[in-house]
């Protein structure tokens, strides 16, 4: 597909691998708060299965596209967790009030 421009496709799916690794880290935020939570116990365990079957299946849809575009995928997806982790922390801090 990207033959004649081969860093179109490690453009495209850089953001992409991003976008992924944002949507399994946030719900890896919430696979958490299910464990920690009294409910049933199917819930955690069907997200966690969603999460992993998600991210590989969505990262594995860069291998046809070849090596350099998958790399950039996982990349982007790498690049997402300090993201979340981040946002997540400046989240937790600020007061009931919404101030600050």
């Amino acid at each position: 597909m990207t033959a004649g421009l081969p860093w179109l496709g490690v453009a495209l799916a850089l953001p992409y691998g991003l976008a992924v690794g944002i949507a399994y880290f946030l719900a890896l935020r919430a696979n958490a708060r299910l464990y920690l939570d009294a409910g049933p116990v199917w819930k955690p365990i069907a997200l966690m299965l969603g999460r992993l079957l998600g991210a590989v299946g969505l990262l594995g849809a860069l291998v046809p596209f070849g090596w350099a575009p998958t790399l950039a995928g996982l990349a982007g997806f790498t690049a997402a967790r300090p993201l979340v982790v981040r946002w997540s922390d400046r989240r937790a801090r600020v007061p009931a009030g919404g101030e600050g």
